[in-house]
This record gives structure tokens, sequence and C-alpha cells, in this order.
């Protein structure tokens, strides 16, 4: 069920894969979300970023690891929530 990886360049990245298109509704929140959510600067950030990401796609791959068939974000619930409001299904993700 998770899409097909693009190949990283040589290194030592175990079993690090890059996902260019992997699904937003398999994606899990953070656990704990330490980021406030409900401050006006948040808001305002969220706003463009959701802007921005309608316009240009995530420039930045989110990080997530495999939980079963989903998959736990641990760097980039932000883009992720943004790419949703953005009308985007999928997210360039580097999944550990």
């Amino acid at each position: 069920i998770i899409p097909t990886a693009t190949a990283l360049p040589e290194g030592n990245h175990a079993d690090i894969q890059l996902i260019p298109d992997f699904p937003l509704d398999r994606l899990l929140p953070p656990v704990p979300d330490l980021r406030d959510r409900a401050s006006p600067e948040y808001k305002a950030f969220f706003e463009h970023l959701t802007t921005d990401i309608g316009e240009r796609g995530v420039q930045q791959p989110i990080q997530a690891y495999r939980e079963g068939d989903l998959a736990r974000v641990n760097d980039g619930w932000t883009r992720c929530l943004g790419s949703r409001m953005a009308g985007k299904a999928t997210i360039l993700t580097l999944l550990h």
C-alpha cells in the first residue's frame, strides 16, 4: 500500500525512501504535537504556507516512519495540514 519510492543518492541511508507522492490520508500526526496552532502568528503563517503549497507544492519533504500500513509524521505536520487545505492528495515524503 506504500507508494513506489525514488532511489536516494548512495550513502548510508539504511531503509529511508524518498516517496514523491505519499497519500496524505495515510499519515498520522506526530505524538505529541508540540506546536501551538492557536496563536495569531501561527494562523497567519499557516495561511501563507497553504497558499504557497497550492501554488508551488511542497518543496521540502516531510519525514515519517512506518506504523503498519500507515506512517507517523515526525517532521512536517504543518506541511501536511497545509497540503490538505490546498486540496492536495499526496505529499513528498522521506519514509524511515
